[in-house]
């Protein structure tokens, strides 16, 4: 049975940054991400952690086996959209940086909301309208008289 205790140590973060964290629609391995990194700042009584990308990589791998290299890249472009967004504040150099989060979120330049939606392309509807010339041909039409009118068949449906 698991029994965390305070005595083993903790992580003092302020409500209101908790809450804007949580208000904020970052996808679910950002979240992961900035938790790796307060628990290394604020886990320590410090406003920014020794960490490279590698190691937060490591730290929220959850796959099975080793961490792989795509994987260690992805995390990486997201450890350097957050610094863009200045969500993470980024010292020290290239080799030796130190993560922390900035708790001004004021200065965040991330969108509260992301369009998560996939993108049509032009001249498509998300749901193609029956007996449209320029429908897709294959995996979206429904009914088989209008499969077989753009399949070129004489068939006007089921028999």
């Amino acid at each position: 049975m698991a029994s965390p205790q305070c005595e083993n140590g903790y992580a003092r973060i302020a409500r209101e940054l908790l809450r804007v964290i949580v208000r904020t629609d970052f996808k679910a391995i950002e979240i992961r991400i900035l938790l790796a990194v307060i628990e290394d700042s604020y886990g320590w009584n410090r406003k920014t952690a020794p960490l490279s990308s590698r190691e937060i990589a490591r730290r929220v791998w959850h796959g099975p086996g080793h961490l792989t290299p795509w994987f260690e890249r992805w995390v990486r472009k997201l450890i350097s959209g957050l610094v863009v967004g200045k969500v993470l504040v980024k010292e020290g150099r290239r080799h030796s940086p130190w993560y922390g989060l900035q708790k001004d979120y004021e200065l965040w330049t991330l969108p509260q909301k992301r369009n998560r939606a996939k993108r049509v392309q032009p001249g498509y509807s998300r749901t193609p309208k029956l007996g449209y010339p320029s429908a897709p041909r294959l995996g979206h039409v429904h009914t088989p008289s209008v499969a077989a009118k753009l399949n070129g068949s004489s068939c006007s449906g089921p028999g």
